[in-house]
Order: C-alpha cells, then structure tokens, then sequence
C-alpha cells in the first residue's frame, strides 16, 4: 500500500483514490457556498441556550376570553383572575390576583433575549415551600410589554380555566 493514494468507502472498505467518483474544485467549493447560504437564510428550529422558553418567532400572544383562571399549588388556591395574558402557552396573572401571603421574593434571576430579566417568587403553602415556582418580569423589554406586572408559575403549579 506504500506510495498509492487510499480512500476509505463504506463500512471500511478501502478504495483505491483512481476509482472514487470525481468531484470538480469548482463544484466542492460552490457545494459549501450554498450551503452556508442555506445555513443563514433557515430560521433557527431552537432557542438560544440563555432562554427556556421558545425562540421569539414562535411565541403567542394573545388575551384569554372573559374566563376565570386559577392556579393551585398543595391543594391551595393561590391565585385567580379573568385579566390573564397567555405568552408561549404561560398563563401570566395580574400580581393583584396572588394571595399574597403565599409568596415570597426570591433571590433567583434569569434572562430571556426577547422578555429580559426575570425574577422570581417563592410559593408557601403552610410549611411547604416551592421554591422559584413563579416568575414575572419586573421590566421587560419592549416586546413583551404586555407581561410587565404579570406572573407565571411552574414548578407543579396547576393553573386552571374555570
């Protein structure tokens, strides 16, 4: 094999360079010309790494119908309100619909590239604690104004329509 010029095929198969199909210099670099085109111009499929909810060009806006929503968490009804804003699937209630005294700041922060900086609340249910079970963005930037004074719960939080 000294002195001859190798390829590897399938499964490893050696081939001789001879019998290799050819592909012109020319054809090779347009190849990887259109492909980086393509690379550029295809809307990304994931967020970025910074953010947990999706990338911005999917997400929903949209004011839920005069119903009433609930979120329970151990049991206990600790927030409810018709004035919910519904982004990316987030039910986000008004701050004024928490019962207040199952929430506690927290020290947590987080940032998302189209909503900002998000800080969060602690949910207490008796002795229990959830902790950063909710999320609000004290001030987002200008796309998502319609969330600035609102919150959102995870963490096993149920959030129901009534």
């Amino acid at each position: 094999m000294e002195g001859k010029n190798f390829r590897h095929g399938r499964l490893g198969e050696v081939r001789r360079a001879d019998d290799m199909p050819s592909i012109s210099k020319e054809k090779r670099s347009s190849d990887r010309r259109s492909w980086r085109k393509r690379a550029l111009l295809e809307p990304r499929t994931r967020p970025p790494s910074i953010c947990r909810l999706p990338f911005p060009a999917t997400r929903l806006k949209e004011k839920a119908e005069e119903n009433i929503m609930k979120a329970y968490w151990n049991g206990t009804l600790i927030a409810e309100s018709d004035d919910i804003v519904t982004v990316e699937g987030n039910a986000y209630f008004p701050r004024a619909a928490l019962v207040e005294k199952h929430f506690r700041e927290s020290t947590k922060t987080s940032f998302c590239g189209w909503k900002g900086e998000a800080n969060y609340f602690s949910v207490v249910v008796g002795d229990d604690v959830n902790t950063d079970a909710a999320w609000y963005y004290a001030s987002p930037k200008e796309a998502a104004k319609e969330i600035a004074g609102r919150v959102a719960f995870w963490k096993g939080v149920k959030v129901v329509d009534q």
